[in-house]
C-alpha cells in the first residue's frame, strides 16, 4: 500500500509541473498576440523597410507593446515596448555585428533609434532580438511607430 501512495504522488507531482509548464507556454503566446493586437490597434499595420541591408542580411522584426502597469496608451503610468524578432547574415563578424532600426511615424518622422548589437557573429546563426524600449505613456500621435527602416550594417 505504502508503494501505492509514492507511485500515486509522484504521478500527481509530475503532472502538476507539466500542466505549469503548458500554462506557461499558453500565457506566454497568448501575451504576445494581445500585444500585437493592441499595437496594431493603437498604431496601425507596421511596414519594415530592409532594402539598405546588403544582400545575405535576413530579418523579421516588429515592434510592439510590451509590459507595463496599467491599459497601453494615455491611462498607462509607465510602459516598456519591446522590438522583437529574429535576423541572419551569411558572413562572419569575429568583432561584432551591428545594424540600426529606425522607428518611424506614419508622417515619416523619426521617433527613435535603436542599435542592435551581436559580439562574435558566425555565418548563418540565427539571432534572436527582445529589447525593451522605454516609452513615453503619454505619447501622442506623431510618436507612434507605424514603419521600422533597418539599415546602417556594419561587420567588425
Amino acid at each position: 500500500m505504502n508503494k501505492f501512495f509514492k507511485l500515486a504522488s509522484i504521478c500527481l507531482v509530475a503532472s502538476v509541473v507539466v500542466g505549469c509548464a503548458g500554462y506557461d507556454q499558453w500565457a506566454e503566446d497568448t501575451n504576445k498576440k494581445m500585444n500585437s493586437g493592441w499595437t496594431e490597434m493603437l498604431y496601425g499595420k507596421q511596414t519594415v523597410d530592409k532594402s539598405g541591408m546588403p544582400a545575405g542580411f535576413d530579418i523579421d522584426v516588429r515592434y510592439g507593446k510590451g509590459e507595463g502597469s496599467g491599459i497601453p496608451g494615455p491611462a498607462a503610468s509607465k510602459f516598456i515596448d519591446k522590438l522583437t524578432g529574429h535576423y541572419s547574415y551569411n558572413k562572419s563578424c569575429k568583432g561584432m555585428i551591428m545594424f540600426n532600426v529606425n522607428l518611424l511615424n506614419d508622417a515619416g518622422m523619426l521617433v527613435r533609434s535603436e542599435a542592435i548589437m551581436q559580439p562574435g557573429y558566425t555565418a548563418n546563426m540565427k539571432v534572436q532580438i527582445s529589447k525593451d524600449v522605454f516609452t513615453d505613456a503619454m505619447m501622442q500621435k506623431s510618436t507612434q511607430v507605424t514603419k521600422l527602416v533597418v539599415g546602417n550594417l556594419q561587420c567588425m
